[in-house]
């Protein structure tokens, strides 16, 4: 069994080949400003080897399921996105951020929602 690990190891570790867990980033923040603008803030992903684009999505509350994609960006120290003109004062709008990857694949954020005060 420990000649299994540690061959297993070599090949993993030491024969130059990568494994990368899943990045992830997390959308933190969603903030109003007084002409009901939303900045969007997200972390940078711990690891993002085939990172393509940022990818901003929004939906108003009454429509929950009709998403429009409303931002990109493809350079990754990127983390905010102001929402002109989002009417946050008017609406609850829900937004969350996918992270597209060069292999096609792509990692979504929690999706967050504005507040009506």
């Amino acid at each position: 069994m420990k000649r299994l690990i540690l061959i297993i190891y070599a090949l993993l570790f030491c024969s130059g080949i990568t494994i990368y867990s899943q990045s992830t980033h997390y959308l933190r923040c969603l903030s109003i400003n007084v002409l009901n603008d939303v900045t969007l803030t997200w972390e940078i992903p711990t690891t993002a080897p085939e990172f393509s684009a940022y990818k901003i999505y929004q939906a108003e509350v009454s429509n929950p399921t009709v998403f429009a994609e409303i931002f990109s960006s493809s350079i990754i120290t990127t983390t905010s996105y102001v929402h002109s003109g989002g009417s946050a004062g008017q609406t609850i709008n829900l937004y969350y951020i996918e992270t597209a990857l060069n292999n096609g694949s792509s990692i979504y954020s929690d999706t967050l929602r504005t507040l009506l005060l």
